[in-house]
């Protein structure tokens, strides 16, 4: 079987920082440009969308995308990589993006909600988070976003900040910090040290052979 031709692209980190870059121009729009805001997030919906389909013709051809992001610990590298799925769910994400911010906008502007900038903000940043788990290329990395995601998603579960969503918030994070710090993070790196100690003895047994 033939295997795929890696291309690597800035477009990967693109479409993941696209968010983080938006965030910037809603803060800075605040609530006394609540027009300006708006469109900040429209734009980066529509700019990631477009970096992300750019990219659907290259792997509809076979190819793979990848953009290496930083080296943290030996052999795994915090990296992008845009494949089949990778594509299918952060297209679908992208759009939908644009489409549950036209939403938000309406029901944000119509119940006269607090808050809108930070609930924009955090918005964007999950999108970054979910952009990123979408191409991730090692368990190190969607780890990562993974983490990112649970926490830019708490202020969106207790933006109403009543008791009843401070309480639902709580139990939410609870949750996924419990899983994740006391069972995935003790997965990964059991992975990590038996996938390396195995590299380590295939690489002792092929010399020695």
């Amino acid at each position: 079987m033939e295997l795929p031709t890696v291309i690597q692209d800035v477009r990967p980190l693109i479409a993941v920082l696209t968010p983080l870059v938006a965030v910037l121009g809603i803060a800075w729009a605040g609530e006394d440009r609540k027009n300006l805001r708006e469109i900040f997030t429209l734009l980066a919906g529509a700019v990631q969308s477009g970096v992300v389909l750019s990219m659907l013709p290259l792997v509809l051809a076979g190819n793979v995308v990848e953009f290496y992001v930083w080296q943290i610990f030996t052999n795994v590298p915090l990296l992008l990589r845009v494949d089949g799925f990778g594509i299918t769910f952060a297209a679908v994400a992208s759009v939908l993006w644009i489409a549950t911010s036209l939403y938000a906008v309406g029901y944000m502007r119509g119940l006269h909600e607090h808050a809108q900038t930070r609930f924009y903000s955090f918005f964007a940043i999950s999108l970054c988070a979910t952009m990123g788990v979408a191409f991730s290329a090692n368990l190190l990395t969607i780890y990562f976003f993974y983490e990112m995601l649970s926490v830019s998603t708490f202020p969106l579960v207790t933006h109403m900040q009543d008791k009843e969503a401070r309480k639902g918030g709580r139990t939410y994070l609870s949750y996924l910090l419990f899983t994740s710090l006391c069972l995935l993070l003790p997965a990964l790196s059991w992975c990590y040290v038996w996938l390396d100690g195995g590299k380590v003895t295939m690489d002792f047994l092929a010399d020695t052979g």
